[in-house]
């Protein structure tokens, strides 16, 4: 698969030369195959045991992963990971364990990354929102839900990197390939800037008044 190998996933590699191109193509795959894994089996296996050995390896990558997604048209291998982890409520400890990982994934929400990049998360937000489901279907947050809980966690980086996204004004019209028609890009476009306002509102709703009257950073962020 060609997407195992393209320029967006190998800024994510230490170097250029032959040796280390390899090496990331090797990274990558593993990245795509831990992915898959933890979809089919998120389940009906604790991965809970691997938790530690996983974030070990994973580190070094996740601290580049928001350099690495900046004009990226597609998705890093990682980014689809960390995608994969958010897909079953069963996985959600493998996020609470190490909050490096969701830092490293809301921070990818930037006025520079491209339509694929946001759209993959927001999915990840969603998922922790509706502990692995989607907001169509779960209009209700449960609160107490882990999912719920990372998000509070992380709420200001989260309301941050949306409203900086916001303000700066620029379209993602232009995104995406140049073989798609403007018209379809600009309805999935106008699809995707509705699900930010909607996750967004929704992020927002958590706040408690407490937390508010604390935090003026939040309060001045959403205004």
């Amino acid at each position: 698969n060609s997407d195992l190998c393209d320029e967006d996933d190998e800024k994510l590699t230490n170097g250029v030369d032959s040796s280390n191109f390899r090496v990331g193509i090797i990274r990558n795959l593993c990245y795509r195959r831990i992915s898959e894994i933890l979809k089919i089996f998120g389940t009906s296996i604790d991965f809970m045991p691997y938790s530690v050995r996983l974030w070990t390896i994973l580190d070094p990558a996740l601290t580049q992963l928001p350099g690495s997604v900046v004009n990226a048209q597609k998705s890093p291998s990682l980014l689809v990971l960390l995608e994969s982890i958010s897909s079953h409520a069963s996985l959600f400890p493998l996020l609470e364990q190490h909050n490096l990982s969701v830092i490293a994934l809301l921070k990818c929400i930037s006025f520079r990354s491209k339509y694929d990049v946001i759209d993959r998360t927001l999915r990840f937000i969603d998922n922790l929102l509706t502990e692995g489901g989607s907001i169509e279907d779960n209009p209700i947050t449960d609160e107490s839900g882990t999912g719920v809980i990372i998000i509070r966690k992380n709420l200001e980086l989260l309301i941050t990197q949306f409203s900086e996204r916001l303000q700066s004004g620029k379209s993602i019209l232009n995104d995406g390939p140049d073989d798609v028609a403007t018209v379809n890009k600009t309805f999935k476009v106008n699809k995707l800037e509705c699900r930010e306002l909607s996750i967004l509102c929704r992020v927002s709703a958590l706040i408690s008044t407490q937390e508010l009257s604390k935090n003026n950073a939040i309060v001045e962020k959403m205004c």
